[in-house]
């Protein structure tokens, strides 16, 4: 439970963080919105996997597959994060952020394709959660 609460704590952390560099500038903000709103759906199913694993709904092997699928997920979030925070930084200070958001782009395709991942099993094993 120590270890849910400090997860979901660093995860909201950079959830708000994320949020406030989205909302920096209009082209930002549109660029970056469903990738932040991502975010969410993966607490949520984090969560949800959670109650599940713990009410013994899932057993172990399947607990261990989602909770390998979320955290290849929120690796690959939070590296696309902060290219996006860089290319932010960069436009905010007047730099030629081109590349910057270039490196992001990559970032968040190799993030979708375990985020879409982490969706799969979700549905495949069951867990209800909220989008």
């Amino acid at each position: 439970m120590k270890r849910l609460l400090s997860l979901l704590i660093a995860t909201t952390m950079l959830f708000t963080i994320a949020f406030q560099f989205g909302c920096a500038g209009k082209s930002a903000q549109t660029s970056t919105k469903a990738f932040v709103a991502a975010q969410g759906t993966m607490l949520e199913i984090f969560r949800a996997a959670d109650r599940s694993c713990s009410a013994g709904i899932l057993n172990q092997t399947q607990c261990d597959k989602i909770s390998s699928a979320y955290n290849k997920a929120k690796s690959s979030y939070n590296a696309a994060a902060t290219a996006m925070q860089a290319a932010i930084r960069a436009g905010e200070a007047g730099k030629d952020a081109t590349s910057a958001w270039e490196k992001f782009k990559v970032l968040e395709g190799q993030f979708d394709l375990v985020y879409n991942d982490l969706i799969d099993i979700a549905i495949t094993l069951g867990v209800e959660y909220t989008q």
